[in-house]
């Protein structure tokens, strides 16, 4: 998926080869050592889970309080991927870097959302007395990505939701990337959940570029579901929701586990003789 997302940040960029290489091999590293900040998390999380060995309290049992540790794991994954931008920025130089954000990053930044943040008191919950009580928020965030090949006449979507450390101590990400005509329509869509809880779920939706179409769109929609269940909340049990994401009424049949379409957003261009692209792009809240 990211060697995917690059290809696509290359082609929208119009990057030199020498360029292309400074951003694949960067982009390596700092996956390697998010990976690694990732890794300590995971130990954090699986041992906070073991808490409720089959997803469910038991009587008399009350939930783990939010994790310092996470926080600040957080703010460490995140000063890794700033750390590594700065140095794609250095390695690019002034002029190429404006370039390069005005044409990929901003656009990009457009098309990426946060949703559902509340904000709660922490406490430290780990043991080590070495974490001061501090705020914290949950956040998940979604982002859509659409462009175009003119040699393959292929249209390619990607949409993709992260959750942070502490939104994934109580869900999971699910994701739909759909792609649109100019008016709206659906042409073809794909769904995927984080099954192997990272955190991150991206799927990537192609198609044929067809005749008479000069307009296509794609659109994400990003859901959560909640993993924890409390059997004796109420006459039928509930469901944990400990940052107040929105919850989505599924069908008409009642309330389920999943918070449906936290937020959702699309992104759409138009082909001039399959050779450029026109970006318009936004994000829109579903609450």
């Amino acid at each position: 998926m990211a060697q995917a997302l690059r290809r696509a940040f290359k082609q929208e960029a119009g990057l030199e080869v020498e360029q292309g290489v400074v951003l694949d091999r960067l982009a390596a590293a700092c996956e390697q050592a998010v990976r690694a900040v990732d890794a300590r998390a995971r130990v954090i999380l699986a041992a906070r889970r073991a808490n409720y060995p089959d997803g469910k309290l038991r009587a008399g049992q009350q939930p783990l309080p939010p994790s310092a540790e996470l926080f600040a794991l957080q703010r460490e994954r995140e000063a890794v991927v700033l750390r590594y931008r700065d140095r794609l920025r250095a390695a690019f130089g002034p002029r190429a870097w404006e370039e390069f954000e005005q044409r990929v990053l901003l656009p990009f930044a457009a098309g990426l959302s946060a949703g559902g943040t509340q904000r709660h008191q922490v406490e430290d919950g780990s043991g080590t007395g070495n974490l001061t009580t501090q705020a914290g928020e949950s956040i998940v965030t979604g982002s859509v990505l659409i462009s175009y090949d003119p040699e393959t006449n292929l249209v390619t979507g990607v949409a993709t939701t992260e959750l942070d450390y502490a939104a994934q101590d109580w869900y999971m990400g699910r994701v739909t990337c759909s792609l649109r005509d100019g008016n709206g329509n659906p042409l073809a869509s794909q769904s995927a959940e984080d099954t192997d809880g990272d955190g991150t779920v991206s799927v990537i939706v192609q198609m044929v570029g067809q005749e008479g179409l000069t307009t296509y769109g794609a659109r994400g929609e990003y859901s959560l579901r909640l993993d924890i269940y409390d059997p004796f909340c109420g006459c039928c049990g509930c469901y944990l929701d400990p940052w107040n994401f929105q919850r989505a009424l599924l069908g008409g049949w009642g309330w389920g586990p999943w918070y449906c379409t936290v937020f959702s957003g699309h992104v759409r261009f138009a082909r001039c003789g399959q050779v450029r692209c026109f970006w318009e792009q936004g994000m829109s809240p579903s609450r």
